[in-house]
């Protein structure tokens, strides 16, 4: 383990704060250009959108939560029993035996 000296710590932070400036002046750069403007504009227009969305209730959820489970089911047996029909499922032929 190195031995922790005035000139090391003095680094550290030196480094540290020169990797905080060059982000801080490339988020300044990239505000101001217009790919910055772009995507402001882009973050406006989705906060726009949000706001006009219209989100359903506990009880229309609830709602749409049993249509979902129901059509599940009907389709769930439909479909258990076109399969146990098949002539090739094993299984259905109890005659061999």
């Amino acid at each position: 383990m190195w031995p922790v000296t005035t000139c090391s710590v003095t680094a550290r932070v030196a480094t540290l704060a020169c990797g905080r400036a060059g982000i801080v002046l490339a988020a300044v750069v990239i505000a101001f250009s217009k790919y910055g403007t772009a995507l402001k504009q882009f973050m406006a227009d989705s906060r726009v959108e949000l706001r006009k969305i219209v989100w359903p209730n506990r009880q229309e959820t609830g709602n749409d939560q049993l249509v979902v489970f129901v059509f599940l089911l009907v389709a769930g047996f439909s479909s258990g029993v076109s399969i146990s029909r098949s002539p090739g499922h094993a299984g259905t032929d109890r005659t061999r035996g």
